[in-house]
């Protein structure tokens, strides 16, 4: 037989099986989209007591085609599509139906089959063009117009600091933020609605309008709390980019033994106790003096008064308090001058959580009983003689873990894998760390992607 003949053969025998794929993805797709239409409806009807029309509108239609799609595994079908030359459906999300049922047209074409008309007649007026319209009509109606000055919005996601500092909000929107984003999977409802009052007062002062988007938190696996180290109150200052200071920070001086039933006051982010005999005497221009635990000289002054039992003071430089801090209480005389009346120590507070910091080859005992994680303890060599722990929140968590398996932390900050199991937990080795090490903090995401935990 010729080389011509073998040639002729073989291109055959390949268009013979390239047609069975195309059909064997015509079916498939045709019963993808009979599945997500049908699957699309069952949802419309489900929630169509909440629209406004008893006809669901193009965009409430293609949102339900859409979540049914995407509880379909469609790697293996995106593959083949793309192996033949058509589009794998990975930027269909906006005009889900139109694509499917122009991939499935292209493929009938190409096999000379006829089809059914079974797609949603409704869906498919969604093409491209109009869903591009739609997507900026409604981008339009949530955000606003587009600034002129670019054609996207800026969202920013605002860190914890943005519930006490007012300020670090107003520079974002002068920045160009058109939405902030409050992530509630961390702080409090005070804290969120701290954040949402210094957005407002920023779209007064600077004119300008800003969205609000509140991120819910679904159910997370965390780590517990961490044992209190000593007694030390870091009290920092706002500053800019650039280290320039931008505003004095705020104090909240609460009077020894007081109950307040103000939560508003929980905004603030450092809070001192004062002993009564010295809370009771402050008044407003007063000022504290101390010299902190790194031999600074700071003041601290009284500002205000939120209530009978809190003052309110500021400080314009960083320090550094102890429970044994010495208080000079000074007031202003009719020269002007500060003078001294008297000396106190604030009353006893906690401390932060101790660092937990780890390294690649360190062990962790991740705990299945309650109780404050604390760092691994060392001999006089330097040789760890117990582990770091923490523990996880909930406990019965790690009840179902087996060695070899692996366990991320802090959004794959931490990496580690189980060496061994007992009734208390289960002991990791870190086998993922930056070269400085990951210091483990409290309240942070804990994930077993290869274990059963029910």
């Amino acid at each position: 037989m010729s080389d011509m003949s073998l040639q002729l053969t073989k291109d055959h025998r390949d268009s013979d099986l390239l047609q069975k794929e195309l059909l064997a993805l015509l079916d498939e797709l045709v019963n993808l989209e009979q599945k997500v239409v049908t699957d699309a409806h069952n949802r419309l009807d489900k929630y169509l007591p909440y629209f406004d029309a008893q006809i669901p509108n193009l965009s409430a239609v293609n949102l339900a085609h859409y979540l049914s799609i995407r509880h379909t595994d469609l790697r293996p079908l995106q593959k083949r599509l793309a192996h033949v030359g058509l589009s794998s459906l990975g930027r269909s999300e906006s005009a889900v139906a139109y694509s499917l049922r122009s991939i499935i047209e292209l493929l009938a074409r190409a096999t000379n089959s006829t089809l059914r008309d079974e797609a949603d007649a409704q869906a498919r007026l969604l093409s491209p063009e109009k869903s591009a319209q739609l997507i900026a009509d409604h981008c339009a109606h949530l955000f606003g117009p587009l600034p002129a000055s670019r054609n996207t919005y800026i969202m920013v996601t605002l860190p914890s600091d943005a519930a006490w500092n007012g300020q670090l909000i107003e520079s974002f929107m002068a920045k160009g933020m058109n939405c902030a984003r409050i992530n509630c999977a961390h702080d409090d409802a005070i804290q969120w609605q701290a954040m949402i009052n210094h957005v407002r007062q920023a779209e007064e002062k600077l004119k300008l309008p800003c969205k609000i988007l509140m991120d819910l938190a679904g159910h997370k696996i965390r780590t517990g709390s961490i044992k209190s180290g000593p007694a030390v109150k870091h009290i920092k200052v706002n500053r800019n980019v650039y280290g320039r200071l931008v505003g004095p920070t705020d104090i909240l001086l609460d009077e020894e033994h007081a109950e307040t039933s103000d939560s508003s006051s929980d905004i603030y982010r450092y809070r001192l106790t004062l002993p009564r005999a010295l809370h009771t005497q402050l008044a407003i221009g007063d000022r504290l003096r101390l010299t902190d635990v790194r031999g600074k000289k700071r003041d601290i002054v009284v500002v205000g008064q939120r209530s009978a039992k809190q003052w309110l003071a500021q400080c314009t430089q960083s320090i550094y308090l102890s429970t044994e801090t010495e208080l000079t209480w000074q007031r202003k005389n009719k020269k002007d001058k500060y003078h001294t009346l008297g000396e106190f120590t604030p009353c006893p507070f906690e401390g932060e959580a101790e660092e937990i910091r780890l390294f690649e080859g360190d062990p962790l005992f991740l705990s299945a009983i309650p109780e404050h994680g604390s760092p691994a303890r060392f001999d006089e060599n330097g040789i760890i003689v117990a582990p770091a722990r923490i523990s996880c929140n909930p406990p019965q968590a790690v009840h179902n873990l087996k060695p070899g398996e692996p366990v991320w932390f802090d959004d794959g900050k931490l990496g580690c894998v189980v060496e061994s199991v007992n009734e208390e937990g289960v002991l990791l080795v870190v086998t993922h760390a930056r070269p400085k090490g990951v210091r483990l903090k409290e309240d942070k995401g804990i994930n077993f992607p290869e274990s059963e935990i029910n």
